[in-house]
């Protein structure tokens, strides 16, 4: 079964201090800057991942000091349009 278009986020909400599990199809090989931006803008984790295959899955370590709220999931491929998505952290 095909993975939903997009980037998917699983265990929604995501607790603080746990580790968020996402998704994106049609990724093309190459590196990955995956990031969690608060809602003022600031970088609050990120991670740069090296992708060999058309997918991505894979899980992003949330600090345990963040705030409650709704922050953006964005991943940056080389020399591509960042994909981005909202979520809820509780």
């Amino acid at each position: 079964e095909p993975l939903p278009a997009g980037i998917v986020v699983y265990s929604v909400p995501p607790a603080r201090g746990e580790l968020l599990h996402y998704s994106l199809d049609n990724a093309a090989r190459g590196h990955y800057c995956v990031q969690l931006i608060n809602s003022v803008g600031q970088v609050v984790c990120k991670k740069d991942i090296f992708i060999q295959v058309g997918f991505i899955d894979d899980y992003l370590q949330l600090p345990s000091g963040i705030v409650r709220g709704v922050y953006t999931l964005s991943i940056l491929p080389d020399n591509k349009d960042r994909i981005v998505k909202k979520i809820l952290v509780q």
